[in-house]
């Protein structure tokens, strides 16, 4: 289980006040999420509740992440099917219980037998992705956020929450960009966070699949940190103005709407796969429907999981470190999925992870460990055993503060500025696509948008790199099947975009079968000076050491000094052979030679 490859390293002292105070936030936001897509849903509120407590708890255990958590909050990213219109109830929940389980079927399949290796998602094409996601949620919230705002306070006997929530609303948008200067002790909490998240000295370097992102410190890329008090404080305020404001008689009607329907039956799988093998017996298009839309639906999560995890450690702005997402690794993450589908089948349709984003967000910048998020679900069993709901209840505008407030720790609004920047309008046309997809149809149909962008980019984008072997002596230590290669980098920039498929080339030469590599020189020649971002060198550095571990050497020639400038600052020109960069491919062979 991947939550015993991180829980030993937990440290009480340091970790747990945040993952509490996060856990009280979390169950404060989670409450009245439940309430709303219960009633979407045309489903018990005690359904929605153990659903919210089941799936983070699944997640948890079996998620290789320390940080992103599974929730159900974003109504927007809707599965299509819970979407289209049935003949009956019994319908819509049969069609909802089978294609969640045969999608949790798939899922776990395609993690054990590691199908992820055949599916190919651009880190563009996933950027854009994430970037139209983060604007559909900010949209909705700030719609929300604004909503008192644009009540008039003139109309017929206005509540009590609408003039309470028309000032708060105010504040929290003048407040929002200048909390991070105002806000006292901020540097404090910041050198603090940025030491506690340190990796410890014993943990394991990471796979190929992420890197360590530390971005310089600057007014211009570091996001904004907010206290996590500071959310908890909004949410008692906005739990103390509810129950005030209410009547004891709106209470006690919310109450027996609660609990209205606890009595009802809730169909099981048995019944549910009757039902439906009944209804595919009779049509052969609902059938194929029904098999189309569990491929598509477990496409989805699958793209959208891989680009949570291609962007969780590589964002050019904000400041994580290797412990802020674990050892992420997709296979287990799309185990972790399929067994969260298959935890829920007595409850109700599932979403794509990305439907979860602010709340990962809100876990990412508060948080220390994935700990907040079952603290957080133990909560809302316990509010939910105890009645407690009908009173938790965080206002919308507060609820939507928080999230926009959090959203800008995952969000990376630099990428479409560094591919215009570096001249790659092939990839920025790309991303834009995919960034409109995902705004506009949701997260389901975004990511297959992004998926067939990635595909399309994949097959028609000009060649990056070209590989050819060298003859040189070689060194004492090579075997007969030794092979020295020269990688020439036929681009003029260098960015997450296109370093990306320099990596893919050099597995594809690295895997062949009967060759052992004991060395490569990757020619920059053609790069032009300042032509790169800083993610690529940080990649750079994950990749040198990638093959180190394996027994390569590398060297880079052609170099101009600007580059050599950045490696040396990022820490790699040293490890690299002959502790600087070359002049040629033979200056780079020779010291790859003396170096082994």
């Amino acid at each position: 289980m991947p939550v015993l490859e991180w829980l030993p390293s937990y440290r009480p002292r340091i970790h747990l006040a945040h993952d509490v105070t996060t856990a009280v936030v979390l169950a404060c936001l989670i409450l009245p999420e439940d309430m709303v897509l219960a009633s979407t849903l045309h489903v018990p509120v005690q359904t929605s509740v153990v659903m919210s407590v089941a799936v983070p708890l699944l997640y948890a255990l079996f998620g290789s992440s320390r940080f992103l958590c599974f929730g159900t909050e974003e109504t927007s990213s809707f599965a299509p099917w819970i979407r289209t219109t049935y003949d009956s109830d019994v319908h819509r929940q049969a069609v909802g219980l089978v294609l969640t389980s045969l999608t949790g079927v798939l899922l776990v399949g395609m993690g054990a037998t590691k199908l992820h290796r055949w599916i190919y998602l651009s880190r563009v094409a996933g950027g854009g992705l994430l970037a139209g996601a983060v604007l559909s949620i900010a949209t909705g919230e700030i719609t929300v956020l604004l909503q008192p705002a644009m009540t008039p306070l003139v109309a017929p006997s206005p509540s009590s929450n609408q003039v309470f929530f028309l000032p708060l609303a105010a504040i929290l948008l003048a407040a929002l960009p200048f909390l991070r200067t105002y806000t006292p002790g901020w540097d404090a909490s910041r050198r603090a966070a940025s030491v506690c998240r340190l990796p410890p000295k014993t943990q394991p370097r990471r796979s190929s699949l992420t890197i360590k992102v530390a971005a310089p410190k600057s007014r211009a890329t570091s996001t904004l940190h907010l206290p996590n008090r500071l959310f908890l404080g909004l949410c008692l305020c906005g739990i103390a103005v509810h129950v005030i404001s209410a009547d004891d008689s709106e209470l006690h009607v919310l109450e027996r709407a609660l609990t209205a329907r606890l009595d009802e039956p809730i169909m099981g799988v048995r019944h549910a796969f009757g039902y439906v093998i009944e209804l595919v017996g009779s049509s052969l298009a609902a059938a194929f429907q029904l098999g189309f839309n569990v491929v598509l639906s477990a496409l989805s999560i699958y793209l959208s999981a891989a680009a949570l995890i291609q962007h969780a450690g590589r964002a050019t702005t904000k400041e994580t470190s290797d412990a802020a997402f674990g050892e992420l690794r997709m296979h287990k993450e799309i185990v972790a999925y399929g067994l969260v589908c298959l935890g829920s089948l007595g409850f109700t349709p599932l979403f794509p992870p990305i439907a979860c984003f602010a709340r990962s967000a809100l876990v990412l910048k508060c948080a220390r460990t994935q700990v907040a998020s079952m603290l957080a679900a133990a909560l809302v069993g316990l509010c939910a055993y105890c009645n407690l709901y009908a009173y938790i209840l965080v206002p919308a505008p507060v609820r939507a503060a928080i999230f926009l407030a959090a959203l800008p720790t995952i969000c990376d609004v630099t990428e479409l500025r560094t591919l215009l920047r570096l001249g790659l309008y092939g990839d920025a046309m790309v991303w834009t696509a995919g960034c409109a997809a995902s705004a506009l149809c949701g997260v389901y149909y975004g990511s297959l948008t992004a998926y067939t962008l990635s595909i399309i980019h994949q097959r028609w984008q000009p060649a990056v790199v070209s590989v050819e072997a060298i003859v040189a002596a070689p060194p004492p230590s090579a075997t007969e099947t030794s092979q020295l290669y020269k990688v020439f980098l036929h681009a003029k920039a260098l960015c997450f975009s296109n370093w990306e498929r320099v990596e893919h080339v050099i597995d594809h030469v690295l895997d062949a079968p009967g060759v052992e590599t004991h060395g490569l020189v990757l020619d920059v020649s053609q790069l032009v000076d300042m032509h790169w971002d800083d993610e690529c060198i940080r990649r750079i550095d994950t990749w040198e050491r990638r093959l180190h571990m394996l027994g390569c050497c590398v060297a880079v020639a052609g170099s101009t000094k600007a580059f050599e400038s950045a490696l040396e600052r990022a820490g790699i020109l040293h490890r690299l052979a002959g502790g600087r960069t070359c002049h040629g491919c033979v200056d780079a062979a020779s010291a790859i030679s003396l170096h082994a």
